[in-house]
């Protein structure tokens, strides 16, 4: 027996003891198997390491694994094993929590998998990524992928993708309480699944977030029975197979449901028998998911049953375990501290609450749905007509055809004598199109303009209108018992939010007004620095937390005189500091003077995000907002300009400048 038999033999042996064996020295096993073993059988051997790391929930070691399993696939070009590799990357990543790694690495695997067109692990890819975004409570994000997932889908003609979207889109809607419009679109979903050769795994998915959405309606009854035909496919599946260790993870999200639907209908006893049935299924996916599902649910039971101080131990340790995976966890804690009469604690997470009230946020999301249903009643279109457009088609071709012959004949008759003829049409029709063009792009640039300032200035009124509604209520509550400092902050934010919608209401007083273009009196003979005092006063930059501010009220160049309107002029400086204020977060604000000639710049300096150059000039135009998540109605650079040119100056961006942004105001001495 030659030395390349026994090195296979050793190596099979290897394999066999490393699969047989549940203790912990399997992984160093699998790691020496791995290193010996050829072809298919390095493949299986980096499978059997890579479960055997998850089981024991290592990660990142998981990880590298997989990063050394692909290489080796795609060396010998087996692009199978190679997208199982790539996808039980994804997994990882999904079951550990990882979301913006996630987020990274799903559009690089989704090229691959589009290259070698494998679709199913594209769009579960796909819709990984969108999950991901949810738990991270970017729902808005999470709708547009659905939106153009489904777009993809209709495009490749691809069911499976259809099926996923619709899975997604029911999750959103779910996320977004919509709950009659998830049941629906889950229910399309359920019903593609039952009807078609796919994955168990997608239908047993599928099933977990119907029971979801039935139990956010209080459908406890009808949640419980989809539960009991969802268990039974579990466990026939798991016959086939002949393998108990089977859908664990579907089995334990299977039996939390039920746990779930039982307690809403007060049969705790069972519904505990539920919990401890899930939590059998951990020693086979020890992910910190499935632990933080369990304690979840935990703790909801002991709210349910009247035992606070547990429940609140719960909680304790959900928080501790730092997953960001939504589920009402802080207003389950307050409903906790309610209990124990932890008023103060409860009303502040309450109040956390109402930051997170968005009313056109809602709104977007409305016209969002819409457009998708839009899409799902095309795609229901195409699927009806799809025979008709195919025993018609043959008779299409024949008419084009004909009428092409025809036009080809009398182009060819007619050439010569409308030669000249045609020349001049064309002229005037190239004319006539580009001032159409033109024109369709002006009234394009001002619908969108118009749409950008109505939720610009909807959500700039309407949120802190919220956050004052929220205030009012919890002071007028009766028995609060705030404490005096408490009663303090609240008077604060009050004023804050009043004070952000005056400002707002002076912006658009003050953009009106600048868009006259007439020139400002210039009457006033000030120092600088009686501008920029007054600009910071208007501003409040030298309360800012963590945020310096440096300006050098003895500098020479600040008892510098100026003819000009101080009111104006301080004004444009004051929306300078804003802007500087919105986008520096930590760093310094600063103010340097600079005289040249018979012109002073002032320049206002700032360590924030910065402005690409390319945008140097876009930024200056009304309701521009480089960053549509942040605050403000982008105003305030286009009426700093305008202010500035009215009064003989200009307001420039220093593209130069790479430590954040640095805007110059210049004025005539």
């Amino acid at each position: 027996m030659n030395t390349s038999v026994l090195s296979r033999l050793l190596m099979l042996l290897l394999l066999l003891l490393a699969m047989s064996t549940a203790r912990a020295d399997s992984i160093d096993s699998l790691r020496q198997v791995v290193k010996l073993a050829e072809g298919k059988q390095k493949t299986d051997a980096y499978n059997q390491l890579c479960q055997a790391l998850n089981k024991e929930g290592k990660a990142d070691e998981q990880l590298a694994v997989l990063e050394e399993w692909i290489i080796h696939e795609r060396q010998y070009g087996d692009a199978e094993n190679e997208g199982k590799a790539r996808w039980k990357k994804i997994a990882v990543l999904n079951n550990f929590g990882r979301d913006e790694a996630m987020q990274a690495e799903a559009p690089v695997q989704m090229a691959w998998f589009e290259e070698h067109e494998q679709w199913e692990r594209y769009y579960n890819t796909w819709e990984s990524k969108a999950s991901s975004y949810l738990y991270t409570g970017k729902v808005q994000t999470a709708m547009h992928e659905a939106q153009l997932m489904l777009e993809d889908a209709q495009k490749r003609d691809n069911d499976f993708g259809r099926v996923v979207s619709y899975i997604l889109t029911g999750i959103t809607y779910q996320t977004m309480g919509q709950n009659d419009a998830a049941l629906s679109t889950l229910e399309r979903a359920y019903n593609l699944l039952r009807s078609g050769n796919y994955e168990k795994d997608l239908f047993f998915l599928t099933c977990d977030y119907i029971c979801q959405t039935l139990d956010a309606q209080a459908n406890y009854q009808r949640e419980l029975q989809l539960s009991d035909e969802w268990l039974q496919e579990i466990n026939k599946q798991r016959q086939q197979r002949n393998n108990t260790s089977a859908y664990m993870g579907t089995l334990l999200s299977c039996h939390l449901q039920r746990a779930s639907s039982l307690m809403g209908l007060q049969r705790y006893d069972e519904a505990w028998q539920e919990v401890a049935q899930a939590n059998h299924c951990v020693e086979y996916i020890n992910i910190p998911l499935t632990s933080y599902r369990i304690l979840f649910i935990r703790a909801r039971l002991l709210e349910a049953e009247g035992r606070a101080t547990e429940a609140l131990a719960c909680l304790d340790s959900l928080e501790a375990m730092q997953l960001e995976v939504g589920g009402g966890l802080n207003m389950l804690r307050a409903d906790v501290l309610t209990k124990l009469n932890r008023h103060a604690e409860a009303a502040q997470l309450f109040r956390q609450q109402y930051y997170m009230l968005d009313s056109v946020f809602s709104r977007d999301m409305r016209s969002q749905l819409d457009e998708l249903s839009t899409l799902y009643q095309l795609d229901e279109q195409k699927r009806v007509s799809q025979m008709e457009r195919s025993r018609d088609r043959s008779r299409f071709l024949l008419l084009i055809a004909s009428i092409v012959l025809v036009a080809l004949l009398g182009f060819l008759f007619f050439r010569y004598r409308s030669a000249k003829r045609m020349e001049q049409k064309n002229r005037e029709l190239k004319q006539a199109n580009d001032e159409l063009t033109k024109a369709n792009q002006r009234a394009e640039d001002s619908l969108k303009m118009k749409s950008d300032f109505i939720k610009s200035i909807s959500h700039e009124i309407r949120t802190p209108l919220n956050i004052l509604s929220g205030f009012t209520q919890v002071i007028t509550s009766p028995n609060n018992d705030f404490q005096p400092d408490q009663l303090a902050d609240i008077h604060r934010r009050i004023n804050e939010n009043t004070e952000r919608i005056v400002k707002l209401v002076d912006k658009m007083m003050a953009l009106s007004d600048s868009n006259t273009h007439n020139s400002l009196e210039r009457n006033d003979y000030v120092t600088v620095r009686e501008i920029v005092q007054e600009a910071v006063r208007m501003t409040g930059v030298t309360s800012t937390e963590q945020v310096a501010f440096d300006w050098d009220s003895q500098n020479e160049l600040a008892f510098t005189r100026l003819f000009t309107n101080q009111k104006y002029a301080a004004r444009a400086l004051s929306c300078l500091l804003e802007n500087a204020q919105k986008f520096t977060s930590e760093g310094m604000i600063a103010i340097r003077l600079l005289k040249q000639d018979t012109k002073l710049f002032i320049a206002v300096e700032d360590t924030g995000i910065g402005v690409p150059p390319d945008q140097a000039q876009q930024i200056f135009e009304e309701f521009v907002q480089l960053d549509q998540y942040s605050p403000g109605a982008g105003i305030g650079l286009s009426v700093a300009r305008n202010i500035a040119r009215r009064l003989g100056g200009d307001i420039t961006l220093d593209t130069k400048y790479t430590s954040g942004a640095r805007f110059i105001m210049t004025l005539p001495v």
